[in-house]
């Protein structure tokens, strides 16, 4: 009967706002501007989104200290157009993910109220069932940093006679009736998403702007990855985040504070994947450095290498794709062809192995492979569409694409492929992704340096349109040197920060942030400097909400 009355309390149902899905990653030719120039800027309408898992798991510690034990058993984030930022904005909860985040309410409700945290929740103790004064005054303080905004008073008198109600029906325990406040409030919508409402323009009444109080989640948690601090939540609550010098402000306090780090592991772990290396899967028979630690140990080589270029945000983005930084483990070692003693440290990789940037991480060459072999469709697949920002079709229904098993006459995958590319009905495809993947032939499916195919000499020669390659080093050079890869990773970030990929009214606003980057000398600080500031990132149209 308890469970039942706060639950109805928390439920609501709410649906997401859908985003066409084009294969991996969302069709480019939607967002490119005209012959005449990007189209006059016009706001996107709001969504309703999801916090990520990390979002949630942050959230948590953010709000009842580092040291509670967070939920893991949740249901995971969908992907959709390439991120799961975007599908955080275009998917709503399953039952099962519903029940998964009850019982993880009720856990948290149970530990934040533990003796040794209840100090720390900054509310008064109700003397008994009957306090009603202080019921309505720890659910008004709760509530606002939970729901990240203040409550109206129909919620905070629905959520506080919650406390009483569990008070009475479980001998007379007072913090068992906060507990239960808790947990009914982490399960509300308003908890568990993100919910960003334009008001009316008053320099523009045809458009939306975003509040104060939805303006400061998005500034916390694009640039921080965590709800609100207490500096943020202040200028919210003065009305004071729909000034534009304010948010630039904000935007650079949040750069340069510890979680900046956070949100820029969370957006190269959503560009790149990185989720799948914690469970790796390959043919120990084929590749023996496979281990329950390696996959691991290469999701942190390559979180730790994105932060030593980046830095405190100044560094290139596109030294990414040609830095020779590395961290090695000893399980990852074997990989990389070095010896490692004790925990994790950088390492110089191998002189001769030409394994440079993001491409040349056994992380990202094992997880664009299959269990057994290589794959340089998988692996051009990516850097086309997800580098560069390039869709590439997916193959008809009716097509062959097994690849053929290697034989005295075809023993690389170069040969084995050459079928892909003469044939009609898949060179298309096939001629934009393997000349790029072919480059990366001389790292096998877990990523260890070779010179050899099944004893055959690699051919690692390719060209993106008319420049041409020879291996990583070259094909380094010249992704970190294409106009694409900058704009891409612009456009992949904002994407990122909104939730959704971008229509072709927004072009304008890409084109802008793209040149506030080049300014910038594609710091990645500027980059998101750029978008927290940018129309994008702070108006909506008046439309319903999607």
């Amino acid at each position: 009967m308890l469970r039942s009355s706060f639950l109805a309390v928390a439920a609501v149902t709410l649906v997401g706002c859908g985003v066409g899905v084009i294969g991996d990653y969302a069709d480019d030719a939607v967002t490119r501007e005209s012959a005449d120039g990007p189209r006059p800027f016009v706001a996107a309408p709001a969504q309703l989104r999801r916090l990520t898992v990390t979002e949630y798991q942050n959230s948590l510690r953010y709000l009842f200290g580092n040291d509670i034990v967070v939920p893991t058993d949740l249901e995971g984030d969908t992907i959709i157009n390439g991120l799961e930022a975007i599908g955080a904005g275009s998917t709503t909860l399953s039952a099962n993910a519903v029940e998964k985040l009850e019982l993880a309410a009720l856990d948290v409700g149970a530990q934040a109220t533990a003796a040794s945290r209840r100090a720390r929740l900054g509310i008064c103790t109700p003397q008994n069932a009957g306090d009603t004064a202080c019921w309505t005054s720890l659910t008004t303080t709760l509530g606002r940093k939970i729901f990240r905004r203040p409550l109206s008073s129909d919620e905070v008198a629905r959520f506080a006679a919650i406390g009483p109600s569990a008070t009475n029906a479980l001998a007379s325990d007072v913090w068992q009736g906060v507990a239960f406040i808790i947990s009914a409030l982490l399960e509300s919508p308003s908890f568990l998403f993100r919910v960003e409402l334009p008001e009316a323009d008053p320099d523009d009444p045809s458009r939306g702007r975003y509040d104060s109080y939805a303006m400061a989640t998005r500034l916390s948690y694009f640039l921080t990855h965590a709800p609100p601090d207490e500096e943020l939540s202040a200028l919210a609550d003065e009305d004071a985040l729909t000034d534009l010098a304010t948010v630039k402000a904000q935007a650079g306090r949040l750069l340069a504070s510890s979680g900046r780090e956070s949100a820029l592991d969370d957006f190269f772990r959503d560009w790149l994947r990185l989720e799948r290396l914690d469970d790796l899967t390959k043919n120990r028979d084929i590749f023996p450095a496979t281990s329950a630690e390696l996959g691991p140990a290469m999701r942190e080589d390559i979180l730790r290498s994105i932060a030593a270029v980046i830095g405190d945000g100044d560094g290139d983005y596109r030294d990414l794709f040609t830095s020779d930084v590395a961290f090695a483990s000893a399980a990852l070692g074997q990989v990389y062809g070095v010896s490692v003693t004790g925990d994790t440290r950088q390492i110089d990789v191998p002189a001769g192995q030409g394994r440079l940037g993001l491409l040349g991480k056994p992380g990202f060459l094992a997880l664009y492979a299959t269990s057994e072999r290589s794959s340089p469709t998988l692996r051009g697949k990516f850097i086309r569409e997800a580098v560069l920002c390039e869709a590439v079709a997916a193959p008809p229904p009716d097509v062959e694409t097994v690849v053929p098993e290697p034989d005295a006459d075809a023993p690389t995958m170069r040969d084995r492929l050459a079928s892909h590319r003469t044939n009609a009905t898949c060179a298309a495809c096939h001629s934009l992704m393997d000349p790029i993947g072919l480059a990366l032939e001389s790292f096998d499916g877990v990523g260890a340096y070779r010179t050899t195919d099944n004893g055959a000499t690699l051919d690692l020669s390719g060209n993106i349109e008319e420049k041409t390659f020879d291996g990583l080093a070259s094909l380094a050079e010249v992704i970190a040197g294409d106009d694409r890869t900058t704009t891409c990773g612009a456009r992949t970030m904002y994407r990122y920060a909104v939730g959704r990929v971008e229509s072709r009214n927004e072009e304008a606003t890409i084109v802008a942030i793209d040149a506030q980057f080049a300014a910038g000398n594609y710091a990645v600080k500027a980059l998101m400097e750029a978008i927290a500031s940018s129309d994008g990132f702070r108006y909506a149209s008046l439309a319903e909400v999607q």
